[in-house]
């Protein structure tokens, strides 16, 4: 069972930044090769933020994934609640009015796998939220716009896929470098510590001299 908390039409409307985009549809043949560039198979739960009319979501639930689609336009959610019952994937499919711009929006935890095809300004506000959902194992999968913020482990359709793999620091630009500060601080931190030792060792010694 999904559990993802609702947002009321108010408190979507307060939301910091709210830039309304017209619906632009993934073209079904990203659609296909998101769905097996990440993997999708019935052990995942997707989450498509801004769903749109719900295609990720069905594309996934045909693979036997549990789907999630978030939008904050209801008219297109129904619309995507409508499709899936058509194609046959309604029980797997769940569609949430939430505006995920809002600051104290989070990645669902039980969410495996994100499809995200948003422009960068919403990629920009997003960028707290992914980063808090880092240590999941969640893979990522953008198209055509992608976070500058993170690198990507694999990329394919000639850059317009980009594959994002939770877990790997390494794969953060900056935090490699940031555990290697980290790192070489405690090692300074344990050669101060042994000299002091050494110093205390050598004053005793002396001490008995006297």
């Amino acid at each position: 069972m999904l559990s993802v908390s609702h947002a009321t039409p108010a408190e979507a409307a307060s939301t910091r930044l709210n830039k309304r985009v017209p619906l632009v549809s993934t073209p079904e043949v990203a659609i296909e090769a998101a769905i097996n560039f990440a993997k999708v198979g019935p052990d995942d739960i997707v989450c498509d933020l801004g769903c749109g009319l719900g295609g990720f979501c069905r594309a996934a639930a045909r693979r036997g994934a549990h789907a999630l689609g978030i939008d904050w336009d209801e008219a297109n959610l129904q619309k995507a609640r409508d499709k899936a019952e058509a194609d046959g994937v309604g029980q797997l499919c769940t569609f949430q009015h939430r505006d995920f711009q809002a600051p104290d929006f989070d990645v669902p935890a039980e969410v495996t796998v994100m499809y995200m095809y948003l422009l960068p300004f919403a990629l920009e506000i997003l960028k707290p939220a992914l980063l808090r959902a880092m240590d999941r194992g969640l893979r990522i999968v953008t198209f055509q716009f992608h976070p500058q913020y993170l690198e990507p482990v694999n990329i394919t359709m000639f850059g317009a896929l980009k594959l994002y793999r939770w877990g790997l620091p390494s794969m953060i630009p900056g935090r490699k470098e940031e555990e290697e500060e980290e790192a070489d601080a405690e090692e300074r931190i344990e050669e101060e510590e042994e000299d002091n030792s050494q110093i205390t060792i050598e004053a005793s010694f002396f001490e008995t001299l006297d």
